[in-house]
């Protein structure tokens, strides 16, 4: 045979060996095979690997269904756990059947089993747990109810700020370390959070194996019935106290009367020029209980005091620019009555979230105007006839009262907790770690890529979501590995930014374009392998194997 019948193949790896070895750990296939409903004798693709290789895809790539199957054959079958000529069996409607396999099953046990393997494998501390949600938008047409069991996509109160859109409601549970999902709950569009923190608690007492794990959520916890429950159950929790609660407008009030003791519980360096002032924490219990016998933790942020300044100051002067704007165009057409003008005047307070520190007064004045009392060209002889005409004289005022009394309130926020023992440092610890939830979130809708959902099936959009939350635990567990490989072998930093820019807290996303130019090749004649061989590996990328505890000899395959 000639040298020009033969063929160079040369197909990714990328970062897949590092997803196999933790989704290996973690026996998600074995889980898949085990928990979906339904037979695989006619099945020349296995739904379980079938949908491991979605994952993979939402790991690496956030290609849409219908393109998974050009992507899977740009990579090496093996190393996505699929066999000689499995690939061509590998589209989307397969895919989408795979996803009515996984509504059909029992979904809560094959996630139990998840997260119990994923807890003990990677022997995750549950100790303290934090709780929120955010939307996911819809586009396009969906029928209103589905099978029994499913989802409706509905509208709501939209966290994307999108309330053209129907939605549904993701949320999530992570754990304080390494903020690891360990609970996933899928609720109807309009379902709002303070409906959803009781069946969660329920749900996440078995997995932790006990009650007294602490719960930390934002103020839609705040509900007595929630709190007494978990109370009651010896649970614990630390939440907002909403700004519509009786305590907070008491302590409001209270303060401005009184001396408080703050007592400096944090410090922190400026997050973003060097020069700037550091952001104190100081905290005060309140002298008062909740109404359900709750402690109150009350705390004052030095950069939150500065927000909170500027943003009244801003809005005031906006709405002071536009009443003076409406002055000027007192008479025309819509402001000529007293009714009218004061209706705009409002509307303006309204929209400038001002009328709190703005009072107006609209009177009843008077237009002078002059005209030529005959005709002619007018002349020093000329007489002139005056013309008065009602027009609304429009005045506004500073509240300065009630903002010297706001004044003393900035920068403040309330703590409520049943936790008795715990100290003001500990309770606003558990509180600031809430933003690493958010963060899961941001990665949930950008790096994992959950918009747009190009799926018209209620029913197949659940099973969706959920491996989404699978891909996502996968990257919160690589982040995690890493990070503490890196603390127990001393490395403060590595060079994974461009321009060999060193990061203190390496990402998921940072591993998966650092390992994406990887790649193995394969000489061929025929059906003949002549040669094989793969990408150089670089020192950094050894490194962050060796930190992962991945074994370099899986890219060398």
């Amino acid at each position: 045979m000639s040298r020009s019948s033969q063929e160079l193949e040369s197909l990714a790896l990328g970062p897949v060996p590092i997803l196999n070895h933790f989704l290996g750990r973690l026996r998600l296939e074995e889980i898949f095979r085990r928990g979906l409903s339904g037979r695989e004798r006619r099945r020349k693709l296995d739904s379980a690997r079938a949908l491991g290789v979605f994952v993979r895809n939402m790991l690496v790539s956030r290609q849409p269904l219908y393109a998974l199957p050009e992507w899977a054959a740009g990579f090496v079958p093996e190393a996505l756990g699929l066999r000689r000529g499995e690939g061509a069996h590998l589209n989307d409607d397969r895919v989408g059947r795979c996803l009515d396999q996984l509504f059909d099953s029992d979904r809560a046990a094959l996630l139990t089993s998840f997260v119990l393997r994923m807890v003990e494998e990677f022997d995750l501390r549950l100790d303290v747990l934090h709780n929120d949600s955010t939307t996911v938008p819809f586009t396009g047409t969906y029928r209103r109810k589905g099978r029994a069991g499913s989802l409706r996509i509905l509208h709501g109160h939209s966290k994307d700020h999108r309330p053209d859109l129907k939605q549904l409601l993701f949320e999530m549970t992570v754990t304080e370390d390494g903020a690891v999902p360990v609970l996933v709950g899928l609720h109807d569009g309009n379902v709002t959070d303070d409906r959803t923190h009781l069946g969660t608690w329920k749900t996440l007492r078995p997995i932790v194996g006990r009650p007294d794990f602490i719960y930390v959520a934002d103020s839609k916890l705040c509900v007595t019935d929630t709190m007494s429950y978990i109370d009651g159950q010896k649970g614990r929790f630390v939440t907002v106290l909403p700004a519509t609660r009786r305590e907070e407008k008491w302590f409001k009030t209270w303060i401005q009367t009184h001396v408080v003791p703050w007592e400096e519980v944090f410090r922190r360096p400026p997050l973003r020029r060097r020069k700037d002032p550091p952001d104190v924490f100081r905290g005060f219990e309140s002298p008062l209980p909740s109404a359900e016998g709750y402690r109150i933790l009350w705390y004052h942020s030095s950069i939150k005091h500065t927000i909170d300044q500027q943003a009244r100051q801003t809005r005031i002067e906006r709405a002071v620019a536009e009443l003076e704007f409406l002055v000027h165009r007192l008479g025309v057409r819509f402001l000529k009555t007293v009714p009218q003008v004061r209706k705009a005047a409002w509307k303006i307070l309204e929209e400038m979230k001002a009328e709190r520190w703005i009072d107006i007064a609209v009177d009843e004045g008077e237009r002078v105007d002059f005209r030529q009392a005959g005709p002619g060209r007018p002349g020093k002889n000329t007489e002139y006839r005056k013309i008065s005409r009602p027009k609304p004289k429009l005045t506004w005022r500073l509240k300065q009262d009630v903002i010297d009394q706001d004044a003393k309130t900035d920068g403040l926020f309330p703590l409520i907790t049943n936790i008795r023992a715990a100290t003001l440092q500990q309770v606003l610890a558990w509180y600031k770690y809430q933003p690493r939830l958010e963060k899961r979130f941001e990665q949930l809708k950008t790096v994992v890529g959950v918009r747009p959902v190009f799926l018209k099936n209620v029913e197949r959009v659940e099973g969706y979501l959920l491996l989404h939350y699978m891909a996502m635990a996968v990257e919160a567990l690589i982040e995690r590995e890493l990070r503490a490989s890196m603390r127990k072998a001393h490395i403060p930093e590595l060079p994974l930014y461009w321009e060999k820019r060193l990061c203190k807290a390496p990402t998921a996303e940072r591993v998966h374009e650092l390992f994406a130019p990887i790649r193995r090749h394969r000489l061929l004649e025929g059906d003949r392998e002549l040669n094989r061989f793969h990408d150089r590996l670089s020192p950094l990328q050894r490194k962050i194997l060796g930190l992962l505890g991945v074994s370099v000899a899986d890219y060398a395959k």
